[in-house]
């Protein structure tokens, strides 16, 4: 038997790397119950795996606003306190475009999309994510029951391309969120 530290922490092929996350994000479902410290868990699992500065759940504010709840966090947001709330024109234009197109969304601040004003755009990358940032990957779970979440891996360091295997396994990461979220709705 080996030890934890033994594993491989880099893969060379990416269905290694899928089967390696997944597997921890079942572990952690199977151990804890539903709450913060799971939460907590599942999102330093993939901040590790997808090796983003800062990964982050939100979630939108129950007050019916066109804000969002910090639900969990891990990586390097200096100024982001536990009940932060992100709000403002580039969260908004964010949340609209999945609206329109589902699934993973990758950004890079350097090459802004038609579906965003320019001074939208950059208040998204200087205030609305907590933090300067370069690129971004964001994904709702797309839920039946539950209230929708989003997942976001952000990077401040470095401009990055999210690859289409980054993306793809975002999507099914989101896709098992949101069936834990539907079945703890139930009961």
């Amino acid at each position: 038997m080996t030890s934890t530290d033994d594993r491989r922490s880099k893969y060379r092929r990416f269905t290694d790397r899928r089967v390696n996350l997944m597997l921890k994000m079942y572990e952690i479902f199977f151990e804890l119950p539903p709450g913060k410290d799971r939460n907590q868990k599942l999102i330093t699992a993939i901040r590790d795996d997808f090796e983003s500065n800062i990964a982050a759940f939100v979630k939108p504010a129950a007050d019916g606003s066109a804000s969002y709840n910090l639900m969990a966090a891990d990586g390097g947001w200096t100024e982001i306190a536990p009940d932060s709330k992100f709000t403002g024109p580039g969260i908004e234009s964010l949340v609209d475009t999945h609206k329109h197109a589902p699934g993973a969304l990758t950004f890079t601040r350097v090459r802004r999309p038609a579906a965003f004003a320019a001074n939208v755009w950059e208040s998204l990358w200087h205030d609305a994510l907590g933090e300067k940032s370069m690129a971004l990957l964001s994904v709702e779970t797309r839920t039946d029951k539950a209230d929708r979440i989003f997942l976001w891996l952000v990077q401040t360091s470095y401009s990055r391309e999210w690859n289409s295997q980054d993306r793809e396994l975002a999507e099914e990461i989101a896709a098992l969120l949101a069936r834990a979220a539907d079945k703890e709705s139930d009961g």
